[in-house]
């Protein structure tokens, strides 16, 4: 089984895909799958070159607008030795590259499916909306109707992408988390006041101001609770710790900034409750990097993998308001199993090698041609 994956961009500062490319080809070649990956130049540091020198990736040239990833060459790019694999693995939604991919796998005779990494759930697909109907007709209309299947890293990402892919053969890919946070020691109990931390960029849907105004509801307020915020801001909403001044809990929040990936862990190991009550989230790479970590977790209901981790009781689930954030976070304190079945729920579905057979088993069915 030999697999392209194509994608704008393996720059860490673009997010998730990157980090899917990161996790998802090594595990596919355990399993003996031929992955290679064709991308461009957009947004490349040095510190990506842990990527770009691999002998499975390949890097064309982008120019204009990030937003579209134009390459010149990719076209020449992608049908040179296109005929060598089976299937070809599109990810991400309406940039010049997918669709290109697409039209030209299409062109050839050559499975292809879409992995939109959210692009389609509503929050996002109803931002600049006319523009993308625009760009579905005129460019990708084709390229949708021979799609062999879109993979989602949720059932909650598969329903909200039915609104642009009503007819389109789903399959799941559970996303996974560095392996390191499973090894992480929560044995030692720690003393003083509650340590709740957020963990993600300061964005209007990520709602971490609920996360302050709760710390002024009774039941944290009572407890003294400390929260310590850890991210970089797009400058869309109120500083965090102004709000806290403002509602006087300003004593109770510390602002850390963007942190690497060892004070990610640090604070994840430290933490008695994780917190994301984000308004739309497919996955949730966050909350699942806490629960790997043994976390308590609290989160909203508008996050990919909190319904199937709140059947399993692996984490809380509360409403997109201080009062019911705050009643969850107690209750997750008083909760002295939790953290075990939250990290147990983890290592049965946040792996990168259950994320391959995942994705393997849908290149099968998409080489064989299986209709549903």
């Amino acid at each position: 089984m030999r697999v392209l994956h194509v994608t704008p961009s393996v720059a860490r500062s673009d997010g998730g895909p990157a980090e899917v490319i990161r996790g998802l080809i090594p595990a596919l070649h355990h399993r003996g799958v031929a992955a290679d990956v064709l991308t461009t130049d957009k947004g490349l540091a040095p510190s990506d070159n842990d990527l770009i020198v691999a002998d499975w990736v390949r890097v064309v040239t982008s120019a204009g607008p990030s937003s579209v990833t134009f390459a010149p060459h990719f076209a020449s790019a992608m049908s040179d030795g296109l005929s060598r694999y089976d299937v070809v693995h599109v990810h991400g939604f309406q940039s010049y590259p997918g669709t290109m991919a697409m039209r030209i796998a299409r062109r050839a005779g050559i499975p292809y499916l879409i992995e939109p990494h959210g692009a389609l759930d509503r929050y996002h697909w109803n931002t600049n909306v006319l523009r993308k109907r625009a760009w579905l007709r005129i460019a990708d209309a084709k390229n949708l109707a021979g799609l062999s299947g879109a993979i989602y890293s949720s059932e909650l990402e598969a329903q909200q992408a039915l609104d642009v892919l009503p007819d389109t053969r789903a399959f799941r890919m559970n996303l996974a988390v560095d392996e390191q946070l499973f090894a992480i020691d929560r044995t030692t109990k720690r003393e003083g006041p509650a340590k709740i931390v957020y963990l993600g960029r300061l964005t209007k849907k990520k709602r971490v101001d609920l996360v302050v105004r709760a710390l002024a509801e009774t039941p944290l307020r009572e407890r003294g609770a400390r929260l310590f915020i850890a991210g970089g801001s797009d400058g869309t909403i109120q500083d965090p710790n102004a709000l806290a001044h403002e509602i006087g809990v300003g004593d109770q929040v510390t602002s850390l900034g963007p942190v690497n990936s060892a004070r990610r862990r640090d604070l994840l190991s430290e933490c008695d409750v994780f917190v994301l009550p984000s308004e739309d989230e497919s996955f949730g790479v966050a909350v699942a990097e806490a629960m790997a970590a043994g976390a308590r977790v609290v989160t909203s209901q508008h996050v990919g993998i909190a319904a199937p981790a709140s059947e399993n009781r692996a984490l809380k689930v509360a409403r997109n308001d201080p009062a019911s954030i705050a009643q969850a976070v107690v209750d997750a304190l008083e909760d002295a199993e939790l953290p075990g079945r939250a990290r147990a729920h983890a290592e049965r579905e946040f792996r990168w090698s259950i994320a391959a057979a995942q994705a393997e088993n849908a290149y099968e069915i998409a080489r064989a041609g299986d209709t549903p």
